[in-house]
């Protein structure tokens, strides 16, 4: 979106960088250390305990699901993260867009690149 508002390459990898930095810190180093809360603390803090009457359902199968679902849900991020930033250090983040568009056949395309009209 920066592209059409003609602002200058440099910004524009700036701006990627930053979203990249962040995105480690936040989709990685503050979720890991959530999902080590729920491993680690959880079991010592929580009482397990199945009451119908108060609301509580936490058992150790349930917790061991919630942690498995919790690791497996950093997988995700990881892949992105990882295309990302290779693009990032290849390729500028502008250039790829424009790389995977040129592959598209023109009508696809329209409005995103010039010379397919």
């Amino acid at each position: 979106m920066l592209r059409y508002l003609q602002v200058s390459q440099l910004a524009t990898d700036a701006i990627f960088g930053w979203f990249l930095l962040s995105w480690l810190v936040t989709r990685h180093f503050l979720f890991i250390s959530v999902i080590k809360s729920a491993i680690f603390d959880a079991p010592r803090l929580i009482k397990y305990e199945w009451s119908v009457e108060r609301g509580h359902f936490l058992t150790k199968t349930a917790l061991g699901a919630f942690c498995t679902l919790l690791l497996a849900l950093e997988v995700g991020p990881l892949c992105f993260f990882k295309f990302a930033t290779r693009t990032y250090v290849t390729v500028s983040p502008v250039d790829a867009v424009y790389m995977v568009l040129d592959d598209l056949p023109c009508g696809l395309a329209r409005g995103f690149r010039q010379g397919c009209y």
